[in-house]
Order: C-alpha cells, then structure tokens, then sequence
C-alpha cells in the first residue's frame, strides 16, 4: 500500500467510530442487534481503503505521469492561445468582485430557505479568500460555419480558499458553524457562445455558456469543526454524483445557460423574421378627389407601402420598404385602376423602437412606430411635369382584421389630411405553409389550369401570381479572383428570381467578403423558375463569378438548404447562402 492510504486509513477509522455511535443507538431503539454493524463497517473500511489507494498522490507512487501531461495546453496545441493577462487583471478586481458576491449572497441565503428553518439558521461567516480563478488557454474559431457567431473555449481552473459557514441562531453564546463549506476546487472547458452578432449596439444579442465535459470538484464539507464529510466515502460518492448529474443536466454541451443581451426585436430584425403570408390589395378607384390642377382637374395616381422586413437601417443608410404605385390617370376625379399589388407580410413578436421609424412618411411613421407590419400606407397624388407632385390624401389600414378574414375584404374608406375624396380596396391575405409536398402540387395544377385558360404567351407571362417567397440569406464569399491585376476586388452580389433583382451592399478591397444579409424574393413558378446569385466588382463591373440554382432542386430537399455553392464562370470561388421557400396555403 503506498505512503498516502496508509496515512489516510486512521481517518477513516475515526468516521466509523463517530458515525456507529448514532447508529448503535437506533439499533437499540428498533430493537436490532449491533452485530448487523460489524459486516457494514468491514465492508466499509475496505471501499474506503481501496479508494484511498486508487487516489493516491502520484508522487508516491513508482509510475510518475509524462511531464508533458502536466504543461498548459497553449503550450502543446497551436490554436490555443495562453491569456495571462486575464489573471493579473482578476487579481486586481478580485476584492471587488469578492464583495459584490458576498452582498448578493447574503441578500438570497435566507430568502432560499424553507419557511421553518428560516428563523434559526443564518450566514455566520462569508471569505472568498485570495485565490482567483485562472485561465490557463483560450482557443476561438475561425467561424467557418456561421459569421454570425462567435465561439470560444477557455480552460478554467479555481484553487479557492473560500470558506462560507452556516450557523445556528442562538442566545446561549458562541457555537460552532453547523455546516463549514471550504477549499473548493474546479477545474474544466467553459464554452462561450456570442451568437448572434449583429449590427447595432450592443453587438452582441446573446450570450450562451456551456462546460464541454464535466469538471472536476473537490471540496470540504465540516460537520461542527470536527467532522470532514467528505472523509467519509458514502458521503463523498453520494456528493460527487448528485453534483456531476445536477451541472450535467444544466450545463454540459449541448445543454448551455442562455443569457440575451440585445432585444429580440431587434435581433429579429436585423436576422430578417420569416415572412407570414401574402397580402393582395387591389386598387378598384378612387371617387370625388380635390381638383389641384388650376386648368383641367387633377392627374391621380396611388402609392402603396409597408414597411419590409428590416426597417432598421442598413450599411447604406436605407430602409426597406415594399413600395408600389399605380398607373396615372390623366384629367379626372373619379379614376378607376383596378390593379393588383402584392406584399409579403412579416407579424414580430414585439415592439421595436419608435426611432426606428423616424425618417418614414409623417403618416406612416405614427402607425409604424406602434406595430410596422400591420399598417397599409396609401398615399394619392396628382401627377405634375414640372414642379412637385400635388398631395390629394392618405389612409392607413390595420391588417390584422384582413389577416384574420379568409375570404376579400372590400373597402370603401374615406382619405385623411384632404377636403373630399374616398378611396375603394379589395384586400384578402394568405398564409404560408411550412408542408412543401401539398403546397408545390397544389401550386402546379394552379399554373397549369392558368396555362389552359390563357392562350397569348405574352399575357401568361404578365398574369403570373406570387405563389410563395424565396427567403435569401446572403452570408459570404470566399477565394474570389479579379478580372484584372488588382490585388483586390469591391464585391457585390445581385439576386435574381422570377425577374426581380435585389442587390447587396459593397464590401470594399476585399477578395473574402461578409454581408449577412437577408432578402425575400417573390416565387411565381415554382417548377420552372430559378434562381441566380451573381457576384460582381464595383470598380470595372466585371462579373466575378455566380451560382444558378433551380427552385425545383430547392423544393425538392423540403427543408431549409444551407450549403456552399461553387462559382461558375469563375476560377476559384465559393459563395455561402442559407435558402428556405415558403408557399401559400
């Protein structure tokens, strides 16, 4: 046996002996022979002295463990970085730190007790000690699966000579602490997790923390100064697995302690939120508008908008807004349009800021500010050629009870701001589904019954509806090659489907560009239209490569395709897009 068990073995002993007495005495109550302990603690004392043994100190042992076994990791793997920095800075802050825990501490202690115990037992003693947590390596990642997160793993240890005992209340004087917590020590891999990262104060919308094993603990637990309870092995093992199962349930990876920094409105609001449904308004006429024309009457026409899916401003300072106007009539007012517009709808869980909506039309901006998804802001003007357009009117329109309506919603609503005039809708929405499989068949027999009943090629290509949304997570590119012989290359990405175009904003001098940006293009033919991402150089406006994909292929995976795609027409290159297509009900 080696030098450390046999010291520890006369301890042992002596917990037998405190813990039989007790136990004598309840034998004698039940009536129970003490005969029945002698078994018990033989058994006991050879566990223990097993245990002893196989935890013995290393240095006494014959088989000394690798030197390099006991070196830091920054010093044996290259990704990972040594922060000692960090522990001088903890030393320095430690007092503090000390302090504020000890207040929080004692403000909670006695609301966490139970009601009955909360009179006679107190906080009599609280030292963090001079000890500080260290961390001994740090190894970030490059961040090759996602540019919106940032993930960390710190090497932790803690050798603490903290001491927290809890007492009894009592007038008789001085008494030791019933329980005495101390020399706690905890080693292990903390991962941090900064996901998203997102454009605005305070960079960071979240915060989650997760051990990637579970760490190793040690402590002392004194029963009345006397009696280590950790000496004595049930005790121990039974303290040791409560404990790993209670982190593990908690806060092993993949189980974190999520914290959210930024609002989630915002967060949605810079990740672009899923869209909800399709809004159709058709414009039927308008009747008995203001004359501002001072020879004929007035040129009217209508502009329509919602605010889009992300309303906070963007690198280049605009703001998306899905915006339509119709057709001008000239000399009349009672015109009639009848022209269809679509919108995609976005519904947040939360309110946003109402600064966000200051540089919006004065009209809109009061609707907007309270909810910017549900108001339909329509403005009439008249049409002039040489100075500014006339004002003619405005409406807002709450969409909620056209969302809640299933079938279309006719109004005849009269313009605000304005003498005379009414204007006449007919509004209906449609949800999205998540069931892909009914959705394209449903969508393919509507196309072909269109394709039946029209005959002109041209009118079919005009008369074709929004049947669902392609949803364009724009992350990076990678590996780009210049035309010319720069070094570099000031990169922007063109989308295009069902002949409309989105364009990203310009990262300058850059041949790995990021955007993490979103964009929702409207689907019309989910079977034969596709899909094109191309990558241009703002300096010479070459084309530096692009990815077409058939939305067939995409709808085919039912799920969201997240991957990267080759450059074509291009000698090096990869492009990194999320695309999910959500289709009407």
């Amino acid at each position: 046996a080696s030098a450390s068990s046999l010291k520890q073995l006369p301890y042992g002993l002596v917990s037998v002996i405190l813990l039989a007495v007790p136990m004598a005495h309840l034998c004698g109550q039940f009536q129970v022979s003490i005969l029945w302990l002698l078994p018990c603690a033989a058994v006991y004392c050879l566990v223990a002295y097993s245990d002893a043994s196989s935890s013995a100190d290393p240095r006494d042992s014959v088989d000394v463990a690798p030197v390099s076994l006991q070196l830091p990791r920054w010093m044996l793997e290259p990704d990972v970085h040594s922060v000692e920095w960090f522990n001088h800075i903890s030393v320095r802050l430690w007092p503090k730190i000390s302090r504020i825990a000890t207040e929080a501490i004692q403000e909670n202690f006695q609301a966490a007790l139970p009601s009955i115990l909360s009179p006679y037992v107190t906080l009599t003693k609280i030292d963090f000690g001079s000890r500080t947590p260290c961390l001994s390596g740090i190894k970030v990642f490059d961040g090759s699966e996602r540019e919106d997160q940032l993930i960390m793993d710190l090497d932790f240890s803690y050798m603490s000579d903290f001491q927290i005992d809890v007492g009894l209340v009592t007038s008789v004087g001085w008494l030791p602490p019933l329980l005495s917590l101390s020399e706690i020590q905890i080693s292990g891999t903390v991962r941090v997790m900064l996901d998203p990262l997102v454009h605005m104060e305070p960079i960071v919308g979240g915060v989650k923390i997760s051990l990637l094993h579970a760490p190793t603990i040690d402590f002392r637990l004194h029963l009345l100064s006397l009696l280590d309870l950790m000496d004595v092995y049930l005790v121990n093992y039974a303290a040791n697995k409560i404990l790993q199962r209670a982190i593990r349930d908690v806060c092993v990876w993949p189980k974190s302690i999520d914290s959210k920094v930024a609002n989630e409105m915002a967060v949605q609001l810079l990740k672009g939120p899923a869209p909800t449904g399709m809004l159709r308004v058709r414009v039927v006429g308008a009747t008995s508008l203001v004359k501002a024309d001072i020879i004929g009457s007035s040129d009217p026409y209508c502009i329509l908008q919602i605010p889009s899916a992300a309303l906070l401003p963007d690198v280049l300072g605009q703001h998306r807004v899905q915006r339509f106007q119709t057709a001008v009539v000239n000399n009349n007012l009672n015109p009639r349009w009848s022209e269809t517009f679509e919108f995609i709808t976005y519904e947040p869980s939360q309110e946003p800021d109402p600064a966000l909506f200051r540089d919006l039309p004065c009209g809109m901006a009061k609707k907007a500010a309270k909810n910017p998804y549900r108001y339909l802001h329509i403005t009439v003007m008249d049409k002039d050629l040489h100075i500014h357009d006339d004002f003619l009117g405005e409406l807002d329109i709450d969409l909620k009870p056209i969302m809640n309506s299933k079938e279309v919603v006719e109004l005849n609503r009269p313009l605000t701001r304005t003498k005379t005039g009414s204007i006449q809708l007919e509004l209906s929405w449609t949800p999205f589904t998540e069931d892909l499989a009914s959705s394209v068949l449903s969508a393919q027999k509507h196309i072909r019954k269109r394709q039946s009943s029209i005959s002109d090629k041209r009118e079919l290509t005009l008369s074709r509806e929004v049947i669902g949304v392609l949803v364009v997570h724009l992350r990076r590119a990678t590996r780009l090659q210049p035309s010319d012989r720069m070094l570099t290359v000031d990169p922007y990405c063109v989308l295009s489907l069902s002949q409309v175009q989105e364009t990203s904003s310009i990262r300058q001098r850059t041949l790995n560009p990021v955007w993490e940006e979103t964009f929702v293009l409207p689907l019309r033919d989910p079977v034969y239209d596709k899909f094109v991402a191309t990558l241009y150089d703002k300096k010479n406006g070459s084309c530096l490569g692009l990815v077409e994909v058939r939305m067939l292929d995409i709808l085919e995976s039912r799920t969201r395709t997240s991957s990267v795609w080759l450059l074509q027409n291009a000698r090096s290159g990869e492009l990194y897009m999320d695309l999910t297509v959500k289709l009407i009900k």
